[in-house]
């Protein structure tokens, strides 16, 4: 399946060709049945393998604008289904995306805002109820694809509820001094043939927030996040801005990824058994350095420009849910 939502100036093109009977978001099958045989569900369209696109409309960003936007979304699937690989484009005008699943406080999927909306007004904002990171990339052509076997037989799989909700969050930064239309972003999954047991894998976030960088000085933090079970993780980068110089993220003393380009972060993956196993009450470390060139004070916000970020992301399994850690405080 496919979900799209078509810009205004696209709607108005239709209405002037009188073709506005079409909504502004639509669902399409595109894929035929016989798209690609089973056996292994890595492509959207294989026979027995759930499967579904959603792309965002194109968005114009202004000369020198940084802007983020959010996409909201549900998507089609109609039963739970094991997410076995994402694959996205975006438009290199897109320093990076994340996508969210969000809930209610009975664990229920959520919307933040109606499906189809594309809006910079209160993207990113959480509310009180819980959400959980589920894909990030730097890159404009990605595939993540999740390991085949949890070492006792079954594949691991992102899960995602029946209808889920959630956005595709999208940090735009044009440095040109002409309007840009980005083009839409396209986020891909690939779900796990109908009736395959699988082992849940989640995200594993941690952010720094209490942190500063004086003007025109360089400084280092860090921090730790107990881990509140024990879990194998089987991929780890970074997320930072541009004054980082490096960043890392590690079991206790052991670094397992390290990133000195901001824009590329660097990935760990160990995608079969033992992948890297954390005890209970073991640390998840992260740390970043910077070099701060500007006559202000730098601390932890959103802006590539002015602002940083100290992050470290995982996936681990067995989950029943994404978790989060504030500085050092991994929250219920």
């Amino acid at each position: 399946m496919i979900i799209r939502v078509r810009s205004a100036r696209r709607l108005l093109l239709l209405a002037l060709a009188g073709m506005a009977h079409e909504a502004c978001a639509v669902s399409d099958a595109i894929f035929p049945a016989n798209f690609e045989a089973a056996p292994d569900c890595s492509s959207i369209g294989r026979i027995g393998c759930p499967g579904f696109t959603i792309e965002t409309p194109a968005q114009e960003i202004a000369p020198g604008e940084e802007v983020t936007y959010c996409y909201y979304f549900r998507t089609p699937n109609v039963a739970a289904i094991g997410i076995g690989r994402f694959a996205s484009t975006f438009d290199p005008l897109i320093a990076d995306v994340v996508v969210y699943t969000t809930f209610d406080s009975m664990d229920q999927p959520k919307d933040l805002q109606p499906p189809g909306t594309m809006a910079s007004s209160g993207c990113g904002s959480f509310g009180p109820d819980r959400t959980d990171r589920i894909y990030s990339t730097h890159e404009p052509v990605e595939s993540l694809r999740m390991p085949d076997d949890d070492g006792a037989g079954n594949p691991v799989a992102l899960e995602l509820l029946a209808n889920a909700a959630g956005f595709i969050r999208m940090h735009y930064l044009n440095t040109t001094d002409a309007p840009i239309i980005a083009a839409p972003v396209r986020l891909s999954a690939n779900g796990l043939a109908t009736g395959v047991a699988y082992t849940k894998t989640a995200t594993f976030t941690t952010f720094k927030g209490s942190f500063s960088v004086p003007p025109l000085s360089v400084s280092s933090v860090s921090d730790s996040c107990v881990v509140p079970d024990p879990v194998k993780f089987w991929w780890f980068s970074t997320h930072t801005h541009r004054h980082a110089t490096l960043a890392k993220a590690g079991k206790g003393a052991q670094t397992i990824v390290t990133t000195t380009d901001w824009e590329h972060p660097a990935i760990a993956k160990l995608s079969t058994s033992p992948f890297y196993p954390f005890a209970m009450g073991e640390t998840l470390t992260y740390a970043c350095d910077y070099a701060n060139d500007t006559a202000a004070t730098i601390t932890a916000g959103e802006s590539y420009q002015t602002d940083e970020n100290c992050s470290a992301i995982g996936y681990f399994f067995p989950a029943v849910k994404a978790r989060f850690c504030y500085d050092h405080t991994v929250l219920p």
